[in-house]
């Protein structure tokens, strides 16, 4: 039976590579002869073997608790109490050894690996990673830093697909307690959002051992951005010719600046269609769009988010003649919308999904443009 021990621990198929075990000396009569054969077979106690090399895990968590268990219940049928106990020792050292490593999985897979065991020490040490997770929410709309009172955050152990939630106090503070601060089970996410406005990140456990009265800081940050989408369709008075604009730029926040501007450039795709007599002309590009602005904080119940969209020119595109004889196509775009529309003032509530409808007339065009306000997360 101290052999299987020995085995179960270090052997071929054992719980660790590397881990050396130094024999007690013995005396002449503590060796076992069989038949007059010239073997030696010592058989120490487990518990009185030396470490000299602690080894690393070799088995995955449940191929490792499975494999001991099946000895440890062997000396639990024999009678052996001092290996019996030698083997839950090393149970619960292994455990704590490959908790959240082999494999990596989270706290709630490795729980059950214990309960199923009856290992109460390791149920304990995985219990001593929850903790208090506490911090503050602040926003800023380009106004300066100001409390998120009444922010809900909420923490995710996608491991374990468990969430804990909260809503911060009239000071923007926050508090969970029993949260999940094991650093080896890291990351965890942690969001914040306040009317409308979402913040995501992630954060590391500091908690390398057990220690459940611990208190771990992490404050968060919610910053305007997001992003304009543009929808805009076209038509000529003079011709059979339509026109169609789509395309989002993004935005954010710049807080270096004094006051702080929002900012954000990209390109919307173009695309236009021409049917004149034995012709059929397909354009397709794309333009240059600027956003510049600032939040107008006058109302605070209401503050608007005020925007100069700015369309500065074509990007390089292609152009498609169709004749009865054929196809011929050229560099582009033939239209560019950015000549009949090269600003505009856009003035949106701070909301997710608000639309601003714009018609124009400017031959020889005429249309409407729909502006659509997306609110995003920021990280």
């Amino acid at each position: 039976m101290r052999l299987a021990v020995k085995d179960v621990e270090v052997g071929h198929t054992g719980l660790y590579c590397g881990r050396e075990l130094e024999p007690p000396e013995v005396d002449q009569g503590d060796i076992d002869v069989h038949n007059d054969m010239p073997l030696d077979v010592r058989c120490p106690r487990p518990r009185d073997h030396s470490r000299t090399e602690e080894g690393e895990p070799c088995l995955p968590a449940k191929e490792g608790l499975d494999a001991a268990e099946l000895v440890r219940e062997e000396c639990d049928w024999w009678g052996f109490a001092a290996e019996y106990v030698y083997m839950t020792n090393l149970m619960n050292e292994f455990y704590r050894d490959v908790l959240c490593k082999k494999p990596r999985e989270g706290h709630k897979w490795y729980l059950e690996r214990a309960q199923e065991k009856h290992l109460s020490e390791s149920i304990n040490h995985n219990d001593g990673f929850y903790a208090t997770l506490y911090g503050k929410v602040e926003f800023d709309m380009g106004t300066g830093r100001q409390p998120a009172s009444g922010a809900e955050v909420k923490v995710y152990a996608p491991k374990d697909e468990k969430e804990w939630t909260t809503v911060t106090d009239d000071e923007g503070k926050y508090r969970i307690e029993r949260a999940i601060l094991h650093k080896r089970c890291s990351p965890f996410d942690i969001s914040a959002t306040y009317k409308g406005l979402k913040t995501e990140t992630t954060y590391e456990g500091p908690l390398e051992e057990p220690d459940p009265d611990y208190e771990f800081e992490k404050n968060l940050l919610i910053q305007l951005s997001g992003s304009i989408e543009l929808i805009r369709e076209a038509q000529t008075t003079v011709a059979d010719i339509k026109i169609n604009v789509k395309g989002k730029i993004p935005f954010s926040l710049d807080t270096k600046t004094d006051p702080p501007e929002i900012k954000g450039k990209g390109v919307v795709s173009h695309k236009g269609r021409a049917n004149i007599p034995t012709t059929s002309t397909t354009d397709e590009g794309a333009f240059q769009v600027s956003i510049k602005g600032w939040v107008d904080a006058s109302n605070p119940d209401d503050p608007q988010l005020i925007i100069n969209w700015i369309e500065t020119g074509p990007q390089p595109g292609t152009v498609v003649h169709r004749y009865p004889s054929g196809t011929q196509t050229f560099p582009g775009p033939a239209f560019d919308m950015s000549a009949f529309i090269p600003r505009e003032v856009l003035k949106f509530p701070i909301k997710d999904g608000h639309k601003i409808e714009r018609p124009f007339q400017k031959l020889p065009f005429s249309g409407h443009s729909t502006y659509i306000l997306h609110i995003r997360s920021t990280k």
